[in-house]
């Protein structure tokens, strides 16, 4: 990738970069990506508070610096320089640019030290908002959640399966390889997966295991046809 669109490709969340090895963002262009960053900054800040100090002063008429500086000599006035300061810094705009003024440094160095190409802090929050949403749009789409149902394989597709299990929501847990689920004390090993008809459109064909032995891969799956409501349940609580 070119130098100059390093610059602005850095500043993006790894999600959204390009992953072709062909448009990978060049650390060079990172570097000088975070340095204009803090260059800007640094140049606005600079500007707002000479703006901001000369407001200050125009806004107190002179005859009360001329008091000041009678009464409590030089020291009055570098005091009323310093609240102008304070109140400068205080300022949200002032400690935003003062944010993305060490971001810059923090970003310019870090891809030379640790070898990563960091974003900027606003779009690093986007791809959790982003999955959130996508989350959101599927749950939607899925409908609402229901239990299991369980189907016992009859004559005619007993050698395909013991167990057919419909499943409103795919279960991450389950894998033909890895996965032994355990279902009314008898062992079930997933043979396929396959999408069936809405609302359960996630279906799981499990095969009595005749060996109660495990490889080292392999992992025990407690079972319950209302598992999905009472998972989403948890969710629910640990998210209030």
């Amino acid at each position: 990738m070119s130098l100059l669109l390093s610059v602005f490709v850095s500043l993006l969340p790894e999600r959204y970069r390009p992953s072709t090895r062909a448009f990978e963002v060049d650390r060079a262009g990172a570097s000088l990506s975070g340095i204009l960053q803090s260059a800007a900054c640094l140049f606005l800040f600079m500007q707002r508070y000479f703006a901001f100090t000369e407001r200050g002063m125009a806004a107190v008429p002179t005859s009360f610096f001329l008091r000041a500086m009678e009464r409590g000599g030089e020291s009055a006035v570098n005091g009323f320089g310093f609240m102008l300061l304070v109140a400068f810094l205080a300022n949200p705009v002032t400690l935003l640019l003062l944010y993305f003024l060490f971001e810059g440094m923090i970003r310019a160095i870090s891809v030379w030290v640790t070898g990563e190409v960091p974003c900027t802090l606003p779009l690093f929050l986007l791809p959790k908002l982003h999955a959130k949403v996508e989350r959101w749009m599927l749950e939607r789409k899925l409908g609402p959640v229901i239990p299991d149902e369980i189907q016992i394989a009859g004559q005619g597709n007993s050698a395909e399966y013991d167990l057919l299990i419909a499943s409103c929501r795919a279960k991450a847990g389950w894998h033909c390889s890895t996965s032994v689920i355990c279902y009314r004390d008898v062992l079930y090993e997933i043979v396929a997966d396959r999408p069936g008809d809405p609302p359960r459109p996630f279906q799981y064909l499990l095969k009595r295991r005749l060996v109660p032995a495990f490889g080292l891969r392999q992992r025990l799956e407690p079972y319950t046809p209302s598992e999905v409501i009472i998972k989403e349940t948890e969710c629910l609580k640990r998210s209030a």
